[in-house]
């Protein structure tokens, strides 16, 4: 199940994209999805590759990369997605990769 909704300040920190959604969008943070049922390796992250790919809900990949560390911390094993192309490339899903998902 992909989290998706986005808004003009909703999942672009940490906190708000894992633990306390704002009441645009109440019990929607990834953990609280989780807290109502839905099981956390059913939830992927998706997000725009670039601030031009979508209108809200941008992260630098160095932000993504630090929320997925800590939500693997505390026992998600989901998935990330990234749109769009051409900007979401190789070098974007490798620099997310190598931060949160080293090999």
């Amino acid at each position: 199940m992909p989290l998706l909704k986005e808004g003009t300040s909703e999942y672009t920190t940490c906190s708000g994209l894992l633990t306390t959604s704002s009441n645009t969008w109440p019990e929607s943070a990834l953990f609280q999805i989780g807290a109502n049922g839905v099981p956390l390796s059913k939830l992927v992250i998706g997000k725009p590759a670039t601030t031009s790919d979508a209108n809200n809900g941008f992260m630098s990949t160095s932000t993504l990369a630090s929320c997925l560390n800590t939500a693997k911390a505390q026992g998600w094993n989901g998935g990330v997605m990234v749109w769009q192309y051409p900007d979401a490339t190789a070098s974007w899903i490798a620099a997310v990769r190598s931060l949160s998902w080293p090999v």
